[in-house]
C-alpha cells in the first residue's frame, strides 16, 4: 500500500493518534478525573520516556480542544479520501 505521497497526492498529513472515549451520559465528575488523571500521567518523566521511545508525541488538550481536533482530523480524512478518489458511503 503507498503512503499518501507516493499515491501522488501532497499537502497532506496524517499521524497517527489515540484518544481517550467514554459513553454519552458519563457523569462530568468522572469526565473531569479521567481527564486531569490522563493529563498528568503525560507529563509523567517515566510515561513520556516510554512513549518517546515507540516514536509518540504526547499531546495533552482540554476536552474542548480535543472534540475541536477530532472534527478537524475528520475533515483531514475527508480531504485525503475525496483527493484519492474514494466517494463517502
Amino acid at each position: 500500500m503507498p503512503t499518501i505521497a507516493e499515491a501522488g497526492v501532497t499537502g497532506f498529513d496524517y499521524p497517527i493518534w489515540y484518544g481517550v472515549w467514554v459513553p454519552a451520559g458519563t457523569p462530568a465528575e468522572v469526565v473531569d478525573k479521567l481527564a486531569k488523571d490522563i493529563a498528568r500521567a503525560l507529563t509523567a518523566p517515566d510515561v513520556r520516556d516510554r512513549l518517546a521511545k515507540h516514536g509518540a508525541n504526547p499531546m495533552s488538550m482540554t476536552q474542548p480542544e480535543f472534540a475541536r481536533f477530532v472534527v478537524s482530523e475528520s475533515e483531514n480524512v475527508a480531504r485525503i479520501a475525496k483527493a484519492v478518489g474514494i466517494k463517502p458511503q
